[in-house]
């Protein structure tokens, strides 16, 4: 069964005036938020995220792209907010991207100027740091192996480098 995940409520004070956390919504194929459904779970969004340029944050999203490279390593594992960066690079290094995700992995990812970009576009499990892998998105020198990769809808929020607390940089959300 596959399912379609969206941030279920805004983040307002509870009842005590304590933030609540950001939830996803897991609603079966074809239902409709506010629809007559119900409910099936509530999975709390993880604090961690990492920031990652396009296309490339797309291609996690949508191409099954199973590892995220980078120049360090580290011994984080668990659930990450997967953080669609704002700036996408140079010009080169957008369309090396491109003609890899288009003609060595057959998927054809929005245009530059229509991609989701500056925010967290879905959710990701780091289950190991590598610096080997036979994965065909493996460049190295480290990459993150990801895991039960799930889309939720957009959350406006300014990205950092490293794993960063999402939550404090919500844009125009107000104190969370």
């Amino acid at each position: 069964m596959a399912l379609t995940c969206r941030p279920a409520a805004n983040p307002l004070p509870g009842a005590g005036g304590e933030p609540r956390a950001l939830s996803l919504l897991v609603l079966p194929p074809g239902a409709v938020p506010g629809g007559l459904f119900r409910e099936t779970m509530m999975t709390p969004l993880p604090t961690k995220a990492l920031s990652i340029r396009q296309p490339w944050a797309w291609a996690i999203i949508n191409a099954g792209k199973d590892i995220e490279n980078r120049t360090w390593a580290t011994s984080f594992r668990g659930p990450v907010c997967i953080h669609a960066a704002k700036g996408d690079g140079k010009w080169v290094e957008w369309d090396n991207a491109i003609e890899f995700i288009e003609l060595e992995m057959g998927h054809v990812p929005p245009l530059r100027s229509m991609i989701t970009k500056g925010g967290i576009i879905g959710t990701a499990e780091i289950v190991d740091c590598v610096d080997m892998s036979e994965s065909p998105w493996f460049f190295g020198p480290y990459g993150f192996l990801l895991r039960n990769v799930q889309p939720v809808e957009f959350i406006p929020v300014k990205g950092a480098l490293g794993f960063f607390d999402w939550r404090k940089n919500l844009e125009g959300a107000g104190n969370v």
